[in-house]
């Protein structure tokens, strides 16, 4: 259906200019403030004319003329798509892929069509801030790191001349999830002993070896030789050879011990964890998956008496109780070599008890 045509006291007025009772406003395109011009037609026409002109030389966005002469290709979105080969070439997880999709769809679609090279500072920043807004400040710290990767590969191309998100301030992120101290996480440990025993095997796995629920996933018998289990960490590469004869006093298990205990299923699998029994989805010998680890152990942990204030832990949290049993009992050097920290500044990450326990104070 055809637009209603104008008025003819309209008709010959500029974009973004109105007119009421004789009286002429204009109208800012971008933040819709509207500025009164008074009464002379000829003057306001004018002044509309100037400040359109003055909003066109201020937009970042491509214009038509741009696109029919192959300009376009210059947009952010058009380097996210070469960026996107650069991220496959890396061999990064499953996981870490899914995610930079999302994180690169949703720059797309808010400042994917600003020239690379026309990005501004104020534009990282309210995109940032839309998330924090949210609630969202981890993830904006995310996306942060993602935008500052994207521009330093542009920049490595020639194709921007500067980073606008280095002077932008990274989000303050306040940690949600709580630290799981030793006697809860017996409580825990006890209530998973009645579940599928391979959520008792996992467990165990974590707190011995000190990885993340997708190297436990991940363990084959075969990679058990030479007297070590040998790991490749999928979110940092960190090749890793495990002693099994290491040993966590603290829950009285050494890593020989629980992979005897994976043995005792006298199921044909080559996952160190693996299912038992045949279900609607799942086959016995197959692998656990993440989600499911971390899903069975947010089931017993609920199944205890144990409250918390803010979000409860989860499966991730064995890791940084691992950590801190193993600095007690060996030192900080074996805890961040055993967990795969390249830095002390990792490390000290997963040892900060977030105030979950007491601070002994030790003389000697």
């Amino acid at each position: 259906m055809a637009a209603r045509p104008r008025k003819s006291s309209k008709r010959d007025l500029p974009p973004n200019l109105q007119v009421r009772k004789g009286f002429y406003s204009w109208r800012n395109p971008i933040t819709k403030s509207e500025f009164g011009l008074g009464s002379n037609k000829q003057e306001a026409i004018a002044q509309a004319v100037e400040a359109n002109i003055h909003i066109l030389e201020l937009s970042s966005r491509p214009r038509l003329i741009d696109r029919l002469i192959g300009n376009d290709n210059l947009t952010l979105a058009a380097w996210l798509n070469d960026y996107w080969k650069l991220l496959v070439a890396r061999e990064l997880s499953k996981s870490t892929m899914k995610a930079r999709r999302l994180q690169l769809n949703s720059i797309r679609q808010t400042i994917g069509d600003i020239y690379i090279n026309q990005v501004t500072t104020k534009d990282i920043a309210e995109l940032l801030h839309s998330y924090e807004v949210r609630g969202k400040s981890a993830s904006a710290n995310l996306l942060r790191s993602v935008l500052n990767d994207i521009y330093k590969e542009a920049m490595s191309r020639g194709l921007a001349n500067s980073n606008p998100v280095t002077d932008t301030k990274p989000p303050k992120v306040k940690v949600q999830r709580s630290r799981l101290v030793f006697d809860e996480f017996k409580l825990v440990y006890e209530s998973a002993l009645q579940d599928d025993q391979w959520l008792a095997r996992c467990i165990e796995l974590a707190m011995v070896t000190g990885q993340r629920r997708e190297e436990i996933h991940n363990m084959k018998f075969k990679d058990i030789h030479d007297g070590k289990l040998w790991v490749i960490q999928s979110k940092t590469g960190m090749k890793l050879a495990i002693p099994l004869d290491i040993r966590l006093e603290a829950i009285g298990l050494s890593l020989a011990d629980i992979v005897s205990r994976c043995r005792e299923t006298r199921v044909i699998s080559q996952y160190l964890v693996h299912y038992t029994r045949s279900g609607a989805r799942v086959k016995v010998g197959q692998k656990i998956q993440p989600e499911q680890i971390t899903r069975h152990f947010n089931l017993a942990r609920d199944k205890t008496t144990l409250k918390w204030d803010k979000n409860p832990p989860t499966f991730h949290e064995l890791r940084s109780l691992s950590s801190r049993l193993y600095t007690e009992e060996r030192g900080k050097d074996f805890s961040q070599a055993l967990l795969g920290h390249k830095s002390e500044k990792t490390a000290s990450l997963y040892r900060d008890v977030r105030g979950a326990e007491w601070i002994e104070i030790k003389t000697a």
